[in-house]
This record gives structure tokens, C-alpha cells and sequence, in this order.
């Protein structure tokens, strides 16, 4: 689905919501996870995301947790992207949930799903397995050195960014994709390279 279809879903929802809620004067819990299940998104507009979190405001919802990814103005890695938010846009957006008492919560596909770092130059030395590049189930090779370094800057800029109290690192459905594929991962457990692969993370 296209950015625009992702946000009038969003909000299809949530008026819904709303408009259940006119009539019954409640919210069921199915009803307030779906709209925290659709509202896990790529961000990419600003007025999108502030429309977003004045409708969740309105619902009472005190937590976005949002993937930015490669959408983010980093300092220290470069990705090839034609336009991404800007600092003084990533501020409003901070400050305006703030006001509405909205956690952001930064979100981002680790280990598994990581076709976000495919705008990166080094992209394809960073996959596990080239073949799978492109593909939804891409995965990063936790034994590259240089991935480390790449993913760990881009996790401390979007906390100095953001400022949350969480950080959400994603590492789902690793066995989708090919985890300890490649033969210096294969030198070690798989619960060893996992084990030590979050704590480099966190």
C-alpha cells in the first residue's frame, strides 16, 4: 500500500472509533488494540503525523510507537534518500505530542525485516544472504562489524532525536528470513549469536 492509503486507513479507524464510542460511550479493548496495531507506521509527513496524534488524543491514547527508520536526518550515517523530517519537523512532532501527553515511541527492524537499511550504499555487504536482499524477510548479518557500527549509530540518533523512554527493536520472525546463514555465524550457536547480538543493541 501506498503512504496515503496507510494514513486514511489510519484514520478510517479512528473515527470509527470515535463514532462508536458517541454512541456507546465506550471502547472495547479489540477496538483500541486494532487502532494501536494500525498505528505502528512508517513516518514520512509531518502534518500526517500531527493529524495522527490529535485523533489519538481525542481517543485517549498515550503511546505512538512509530518507525521511522531511514526517514531521519542522521548525522553520522548517510543513506540515499531524496528528502527526509527534518530536525526542527521531528521537534514539533516531539513537542506536540508532548502537549497531549503522547509517548513516541521509536521503532526499528533489527536483525530481521531490515529492507529499511536497502537506501544505504553498503547495503547488500550488510544482508545476510544477497539473495534475500529484496525481499520482506531480509535480514542483517550480525557478525559484520561494520553493520554493528551503522546500526548502533542510528539507534543513538534517534533516542538524542526523540528523547523516549523506550526503544523498540523490533527482532521478530527471525526464522523467516536467514539468521546465521552465513559461515561465520554459523561458527556459533544460534542462542549465543542472538544473545550477543542484543546486548551490542541495547
Amino acid at each position: 500500500r501506498g503512504l496515503g492509503d496507510v494514513y486514511k486507513r489510519q484514520q478510517q479507524i479512528i473515527k470509527a472509533l470515535l463514532d462508536n464510542a458517541k454512541k456507546s460511550g465506550k471502547i472495547t479493548m479489540k477496538e483500541l488494540n486494532l487502532a494501536i496495531d494500525e498505528l505502528e507506521l512508517d513516518s514520512k509527513q509531518q502534518d500526517k503525523m500531527l493529524e495522527m496524534l490529535e485523533q489519538m488524543a481525542r481517543l485517549k491514547m498515550n503511546t505512538l510507537v512509530a518507525e521511522f527508520a531511514d526517514n531521519l536526518p542522521y548525522r553520522e550515517v548517510k543513506f540515499n534518500r531524496s528528502s527526509v523530517l527534518t530536525p526542527q519537523e521531528i521537534e514539533t512532532i516531539r513537542a506536540f505530542a508532548a502537549e497531549r501527553h503522547i509517548r513516541i515511541v521509536p521503532y526499528l527492524q533489527c536483525l530481521s525485516h531490515v529492507r529499511w537499511l536497502a537506501t544505504h550504499p553498503d547495503y547488500l555487504s550488510l544482508v545476510e544472504d544477497q539473495k534475500q536482499a529484496a525481499t520482506w524477510d531480509a535480514s542483517w548479518c550480525p557478525s559484520n562489524s561494520r553493520l554493528n557500527e551503522i546500526v548502533k549509530q542510528v539507534i543513538t540518533e534517534n533516542i538524542e532525536m526523540f528523547r523516549p523512554d523506550y526503544f523498540h527493536i523490533g527482532l521478530d520472525e527471525l526464522g523467516a528470513g536467514s539468521f546465521r546463514n552465513c559461515a561465520e555465524c554459523r561458527t556459533r550457536t544460534a542462542p549465543e549469536l542472538f544473545g550477543d547480538h542484543i546486548a551490542m543493541l541495547t
